[in-house]
């Protein structure tokens, strides 16, 4: 069965959010530990001030919350950019994609062609419009369109279990 092989930025951002680790947040603000720590000393020291009664600098406490908050949106920011430019390349590269009983079998634009069987995908999930398998090799982005969703599903659910 062919499928269309270039992914699109969003397809791409969705296979990124299907294939996040179980701890992928607490993951990303410990990479960004001084920003959180800005924003969680701001927080603490305002419900201190106000659990002892005492006046809220609401100003300095808005000020270091939008100082780390804009340090944590530059870095979501820069992780999706690099994203968005991950799928650039790759369908830029991109050729066809065509997922046998045996495997998936991919031909690049370049002429270049491989073939990884059934066996070394361990599990996929499916999103709104990509399908993701995942194993030992990494992870495959299978785009859907309209019309094949239900033949990608019972192809995948025949040969991966």
């Amino acid at each position: 069965m062919q499928v269309r092989a270039t992914v699109s930025a969003s397809e791409m951002q969705e296979a990124a959010r299907l294939s996040r680790p179980r701890r992928f947040w607490l993951r990303f603000f410990a990479a960004n530990w001084y920003a959180t720590a800005l924003c969680v000393i701001a927080l603490g020291a305002g419900i201190n001030a106000l659990i002892h009664h005492e006046q809220v600098k609401w100003d300095v406490m808005g000020m270091l919350l939008a100082i780390g908050g804009g340090f944590i949106g530059f870095s979501w920011y820069r992780w999706n950019a690099a994203l968005a430019k991950a799928a650039q390349n790759a369908s830029a590269r991109s050729g066809t994609l065509s997922l046998d009983a045996d495997g998936v079998r991919t031909q690049l634009a370049s002429g270049t062609s491989t073939f990884l069987p059934w066996s070394t995908y361990s599990k996929w999930t499916e999103g709104t419009s990509v399908f993701l398998l995942t194993g030992n090799d990494g992870a495959t982005v299978v785009p859907i369109d309209d019309g094949n969703r239900d033949a990608i599903r019972s192809l995948l659910t025949s040969n991966i279990s």
